[in-house]
């Protein structure tokens, strides 16, 4: 098997047609559309979705490739790069329904390759830099606000997608051990700043700390 394939050696089905970011910009423009989608409207966010998707199937295949491409690197970072493996490709999943419930379809819009050129890097390291802090990192920002639009929009599906959340949070604070406090001092430190990181809002925190007093699992 070829070790660093280029980007636009990857196989597709037919239905996907794979351009350079700065081309589907500049076309966009042409039309007098926004180069980037706005997210003003459904069909924006649909293509936003899209592009998300994308970029998870193309993590998905930079990390099996990360595998390959570096048969001498160590074992913790190959099992890492597996198991990245495994939840780019749930993430696939979750976009494919997530685009099908807004009355999308995989190929609606163009492939760029940001991500995969990122995972092409020649050195391991600097793949992990750019696909799995840099990239991954925006990411945190655009699904948060992703989020944000979808409650401003009263989607159904999030609201109770939220609940659930919140229900699990409630349920699952094993017998009050997790709670807010230094490690040292607490069994299970609420990470507030691992969770501002990925993503989490001061609110979601809050309401977390506040369900952490008792629990209906142990």
């Amino acid at each position: 098997m070829e070790r660093l394939i280029a980007y636009d050696k990857l196989a597709r089905e037919d239905r996907l047609v794979r351009m350079r970011a700065r081309e589907v910009a500049q076309l966009k423009v042409d039309q007098g559309l926004p180069p980037f989608p706005d997210l003003l409207s459904r069909d924006s966010i649909k293509e936003r979705v899209h592009g998300i998707m994308v970029g998870e199937l193309q993590a998905m295949e930079g990390a099996g490739r990360t595998v390959y491409d570096f048969p001498d690197a160590p074992w913790e970072f190959t099992m890492d790069m597996a198991r990245q493996v495994w939840d780019e490709s749930r993430h696939v999943e979750i976009y494919v329904r997530l685009l099908e419930h807004l009355d999308g379809y995989i190929g609606e819009f163009p492939e760029t390759t940001i991500l995969w050129r990122c995972a092409c890097a020649e050195d391991a390291a600097a793949r992990v830099a750019g696909v799995n802090r840099g990239l991954e990192g925006l990411a945190c920002d655009v699904f948060n606000q992703l989020v944000h639009i979808a409650r401003k929009m009263g989607d159904p599906i999030l609201e109770r997608a939220v609940e659930f959340q919140e229900s699990i949070d409630e349920r699952f604070n094993l017998g009050g051990v997790r709670r807010e406090g230094p490690h040292d001092a607490v069994p299970i430190s609420i990470a507030t700043e691992a969770r501002r990181e990925g993503g989490f809002t001061d609110e979601e925190i809050a309401r977390l700390i506040r369900t952490t007093q008792r629990s209906a699992v142990y």
